[in-house]
């Protein structure tokens, strides 16, 4: 499949995970039996966000991949793309909860302690500080994505890799790979100070150079329902460890859970669906505006809609609504460059 042209399989994937960490929070807020049931069983996997996220850091990774030289002009330009696709959405949402944080806790607005889980209840309970405010906008500033909107911590392992995968690609095109495999062996033992999730990056590059190489890969039906099975599998590891009292806060989970994310990567770039899902393809195209909105609608609302159920299918229909206009609004943004 060319790489200039869309992926409609890869965004299919997007809009999936993206869909999956909304449930993961949503169905969260409040206390809903059935959910808190599942919650410590490999079922959890259908509303676990934070399988969705390797996944995403592992997609980045596959896109890393470049056979250009290494430019400072190319490079810049790639940091300044990344950060208008990155940046806008975040310092808007950003904006949007701190003021929305600062009403509710100035009116005393906010949902009873008894109807909410636990978890929920941590959030949007103290006053930010402009200071605060600031280093969160940053993302690479110390900060506490907590204060505002929690899911924005993924954003401080992106910018340090769009930072750093250039170069990591740059040195593996000039050393037949070697610095690359050696980062993705000690990313299973070793989490690496300041680049911790820097595992699933890499993996996805490399399997982007595997695929290069192969230029056509052809793969049967029964071979593609075991590349599902797996990945899937691979991906719930963590949620399959605690059945069986494992640790799954090991290192090597989150390359487990990259494997599982490799092996759909790998199947959405050589298998081709007979049918098109316009609901996944939109969800897919607004999937970082939708992930990067929808606590903040969540925590919005929460305190106006008591029926749990009801809370969700609005929260749904407004984080899409608010994801599709950012979208296009940063669409016209790139245009500019």
């Amino acid at each position: 499949m060319s790489e200039n042209k869309l992926n409609y399989n890869i965004q299919y994937l997007r809009g999936i995970c993206a869909i999956v960490v909304f449930f993961s929070h949503s169905l969260n807020i409040y206390k809903i039996g059935w959910v808190q049931s599942l919650m410590p069983t490999h079922f959890h996997f259908f509303f676990d966000g934070q399988w969705a996220v390797i996944f995403f850091f592992t997609l980045s990774g596959f896109y890393y991949y470049r056979e250009t030289q290494f430019s400072v002009r190319g490079y810049i330009r790639g940091l300044v793309k990344k950060s208008l696709r990155i940046y806008p959405p975040h310092l808007l949402s950003l904006i949007i909860g701190w003021i929305m944080l600062t009403v509710y806790i100035k009116y005393g607005i906010y949902v009873d302690s008894n109807e909410m889980t636990a978890w929920a209840s941590k959030f949007w309970q103290d006053n930010v500080s402009l200071k605060e405010l600031l280093c969160n906008a940053m993302v690479l500033a110390p900060h506490n994505p907590d204060a505002i909107n929690p899911p924005s911590w993924y954003l401080s392992p992106e910018v340090k890799m769009f930072i750093l995968m250039p170069i990591v690609v740059a040195i593996s095109n000039r050393g037949k790979l070697i610095p690359s495999i050696l980062l993705f062996a000690i990313s299973w033992f070793i989490l690496l100070p300041l680049i911790s999730c820097i595992g699933p990056f890499v993996a996805g590059y490399l399997l982007h150079v595997f695929l290069h190489k192969k230029h056509s890969v052809k793969i049967g039906k029964s071979l593609t329902l075991t590349l599902i099975l797996v990945g899937c599998l691979l991906l719930n590891s963590r949620n399959i460890a605690k059945q069986f009292s494992f640790d799954s806060t090991q290192t090597y989970f989150m390359m487990i859970q990259s494997m599982g994310a490799l092996c759909l990567i790998f199947l959405a770039n050589v298998w081709i669906f007979s049918r098109q899902s316009k609901v996944l393809l939109f969800l897919g195209n607004i999937s970082y505006e939708f992930y990067i909105l929808h606590f903040i609608v969540l925590m919005s609302l929460a305190p106006w809609i008591p029926n749990s159920y009801v809370f969700i299918v609005l929260s749904l229909v407004v984080t899409l609504f608010g994801a599709h206009w950012m979208n296009k609004f940063n669409k016209r943004l790139l245009l500019l460059l």
